[in-house]
């Protein structure tokens, strides 16, 4: 130990001679952890840190997995749940729910809230008692039950001025006279963002099931079971589901996934995978930077080197002796990636609370130990990866050979193999890093950028729902409130156009799935065409100013008890008509009831985007007279700026039902944004980390170069003296960078694909082997590199003979 500190004071002291060599690798270092750091608080916030909860490590979500079509869904019909509850027997708590719109009412004036429609038992599963009163129980979770709520601990700070005799009190919950049972602690939210809880009063007959909610089924492992054991125990409850499955859609298993992971979803895990294969990728760059730097630096060193092994100095000696130094630069590294990675994490943080909804509550995306313990494996790991090749090769110095060289440059030392391998490493990993960025701000643009079909700027928007306990229960009930809120929207001043939409652009619509033409038998149902299901009123197309090509339009006359209709998009009718019209065909939603209505084909229109990742999919659109939905979007245009539109679309819905209140109230381009953040804020990373994996290229490039050049002085100034001219010099400079690169970027090229894999869903349909991007990605290298070797060439280009002999 007394050696190695010795070393390291050793290791301080010359450092500090040379401030520009240590700058320069400490930034360079600094860089690449800063990079990993940051995005190890990331993945480590949404993926691996159990949320903030008594041994929450034990609590898992279930997922339902068909492995033949890779395909997750993280809810289940509540009758699934109920049959999963009553066969397992290794949860301690098993419980079920989902998130909700709660409409809280109180001195006339509604307000919305997120709230839990949940089981008793997902109390237990969070294992956190209420900070007042009690949670759901049992006897509140069946039918007939009084009305109650529990309160989380913000609401009631904020709506209830933290009153501590609420409980007991009655509040109006979606038109109901409830009573406060309870308030949580501060902190709790479980299970993601929810700020009361009201039970979910799950219904166990199969009959109910296409009317069923459903939930998202959380347990708590009993401390001697493992999530095998749970899933091989539910595996016959997932055979039976299966089998029930007439349309053959679901033919997989349950699977256990550690709640935060699963909140984050297959692909999400998938994506983040990638991100962190990238940001390892930079901090190989930034090593492979360092160990060039200290291989040069032990190079010019060699004389001292090998007095020293003269004198008597072993090889561990040596090599202590510039791993110490190895250790010193990581260490003042880690200090700036730690600087680094804690902005970059406020970042995130302000970037998740600006553009991700309902994101859970323990995303807080701090620097806490879980990430100091990281940034300081990664200082050590980086320590080995940057310094052991410099650290080898100068504990087998040559006395004999540097008395042979004469000189202090120490030729004789051959690293040139090390650091053209290090090079290459470097141009590969950044060309990899080059391509993904690009693929990923090709898929950012392609969702963000594409045409929608309609015009938005005009557009003001809004959501409101009927609860299932609310005094909407009946069809006609929702269809007498959706076009009694249409005309008072129309009739507010200053509003030309107002619709009801279960579907706004990049908004989906009711559901997407396979569809049923009449007279076409398609055999397997997976053959059958999809498309977006939308229910509107039928002043949705003039609202968004969308003309029919074919037939009619819906219309006000389009009842209940008329003729069942539908509009569809150039889309759907190219794919299923591609050589006649559809008009008059007859349609329906993939149903297991024979009986259900056709849908008789009366116009068709251009295509609007209903899917989030800006892709053009096959629709239809039925009137909300015909099937009326519970929630639905707003949208309204005006002549004047859409912002103005949002109080008179308040007291349209103020003076509709009092007890509604309208949430989610932006401007259409607003919407569309929030939609697209996903992927907009992992194409910014991503294109982050490929500018910091080209700047450090560039700068290894440029100091391997400029030692070759500076290694060569002699041999260059030979040459000048024996008639070499400057094309010959040159093409001594570009042999020696030139074949770095080429081999680099073929084999980063070969390794793209394999990180275009991992982008999986975020890529949408962009082939990894896009030629553009292969082009686009050799050519920047190519640019880069020319710049970094510039000013090594130039130098190379203006060395005197005369000077270069006397150059020692």
């Amino acid at each position: 130990m007394h050696a190695l500190l010795d070393e390291f004071a050793a290791a301080a002291r010359g450092l500090s001679r040379a401030p520009v060599f240590t700058a320069l690798a400490v930034v360079v270092l600094g860089l690449g952890l800063g990079s990993v750091i940051g995005m190890f608080g990331v993945v480590d916030t949404m993926l691996w840190k159990p949320p903030p909860y008594p041994q929450a490590e034990r609590i898992y979500a279930i997922e339902l997995n068909d492995p033949k079509i890779d395909r997750y869904k993280d809810s289940m019909a509540p009758q699934d749940y109920v049959e999963v509850r009553d066969v397992q027997t290794k949860f301690e708590a098993l419980g079920a729910g989902y998130t909700g719109t709660v409409y809280l009412t109180g001195d006339g004036q509604a307000e919305r809230y997120d709230g839990g429609f949940v089981s008793a038992e997902l109390f237990d599963v969070a294992a956190t008692r209420p900070m007042l009163g009690r949670v759901i129980e049992p006897r509140d979770d069946v039918e007939g039950a009084a009305p109650v709520v529990v309160l989380g601990h913000d609401l009631w700070r904020t709506r209830f001025d933290a009153d501590p005799d609420v409980v007991g009190s009655t509040v109006r919950l979606n038109g109901l006279e409830t009573e406060v049972i309870g308030v949580m602690p501060e902190g709790y939210a479980f299970p993601l963002q929810n700020q009361l809880w009201i039970p979910a009063r799950i219904d166990p007959d199969p009959a109910n099931r296409a009317d069923s909610v459903a939930v998202q089924v959380i347990g708590r492992l009993r401390p001697d079971a493992t999530p095998d054991e749970a899933q091989q125990e539910l595996a016959p409850v997932a055979a039976k589901l299966a089998a029930a499955d007439t349309h053959g859609l679901w033919s997989g298993q349950f699977e256990l996934r550690p709640v935060a992971a699963a909140w984050i979803g297959h692909e999400g895990n998938q994506i983040f995978g990638a991100m962190l294969a990238a940001v390892g990728f930079v901090l190989l760059i930034a090593c492979a930077n360092v160990s060039n730097l200290l291989l040069a630096r032990s190079a010019y060193r060699v004389r001292e080197t090998s007095v020293r092994a003269a004198l008597g100095a072993n090889r561990a000696r040596l090599v202590m002796h510039v791993l110490a130094e190895g250790l010193f630069i990581s260490l003042l590294a880690t200090l700036v990636g730690l600087l680094l990675a804690s902005l970059s994490l406020d970042a995130m943080r302000l970037a998740v609370a600006r553009l991700i909804e309902n994101a859970p509550s323990w995303w807080a995306f701090e620097m806490d130990a879980r990430v100091v313990a990281m940034a300081v494996g990664l200082a050590l790991l980086s320590t080995l990866l940057a310094g052991l090749p410099a650290a080898l090769r100068a504990s087998r110095p040559s006395l004999e050979a540097v008395l042979r060289d004469g000189g202090r440059t120490g030729t004789s030392l051959a690293i040139g193999r090390v650091t053209w391998v290090l090079v290459v490493l470097e141009v590969a990993l950044a060309c990899v890093l080059l391509g993904g960025a690009a693929l990923m701000t090709r898929s950012v643009l392609e969702v963000t950028s594409s045409d929608v079909g309609v015009s938005t700027p005009e557009i003001m928007t809004a959501r409101a729902g009927l609860p299932l306990d609310s005094a909407y229960r009946e069809e006609a009930d929702q269809i007498r409130f959706w076009e009694s809120l249409v005309g008072n929207l129309e009739r507010q001043p200053g509003i030309e156009a107002a619709t009801a939409t279960a579907g706004l652009p990049r908004h989906g619509g009711n559901w997407m799935g396979w569809l049923e033409v009449e007279g076409r038998d398609y055999g397997d149902p997976k053959t059958r065409p999809v498309a977006f299901n939308v229910a509107v009123s039928h002043q949705f197309f003039d609202t968004f100013r969308l003309r029919p090509l074919q037939g009619r339009l819906l219309e006000g006359s389009d009842r209940a008890d008329t003729l069942p209709v539908a509009v569809v998009n150039e889309s759907l009718a190219r794919l299923v008509w591609p050589q006649g019209s559809p008009i008059g065909a007859r349609i329906r939603p993939g149903s297991d009831d024979p009986d259900a209505p056709w849908q008789t084909v009366v116009g068709v229109v251009p295509d609007v985007v209903h899917d989030d990742d800006g892709q053009v999919i096959a629709a239809f659109y039925v009137p909300v007279t015909q099937k009326p939905t519970r929630f639905m979007s707003l949208a309204v245009r005006g002549l004047r700026d859409p912002r103005d539109l949002a109080p008179a679309m308040r007291a349209a819905l103020l003076e509709t039902d009092p007890d509604l209140a309208l949430y989610w109230v932006r401007t259409l381009d607003e919407a569309m944004l929030l939609k697209t953040a996903g992927f907009r804020i992992i194409g910014t990373m991503f294109v982050v980390f490929a500018v910091i994996a080209l700047v450090l290229a560039a700068a290894g490039l440029f100091g391997v170069l400029a030692f070759h050049v500076g290694q060569r002085t002699r041999e260059i100034g030979v040459r000048r003296a024996l008639g070499a001219d400057n094309r010959r010099i040159l093409g001594l400079v570009m042999r020696a960078s030139g074949s770095q690169v080429l081999v680099g970027v073929a084999i980063g090229m070969a390794l793209l694909p394999f990180l275009g894999r991992g982008l999986g869903v975020m890529l949408l349909d962009m082939s990894p082997y896009h030629p553009g991007i292969y082009a686009g990605v050799m050519t920047a290298m190519v640019v880069v590199a020319a710049l970094a070797t510039l000013a090594p060439t130039r130098r190379a280009l203006r060395i005197d003979p005369a000077a270069a002999l006397r150059y020692e």
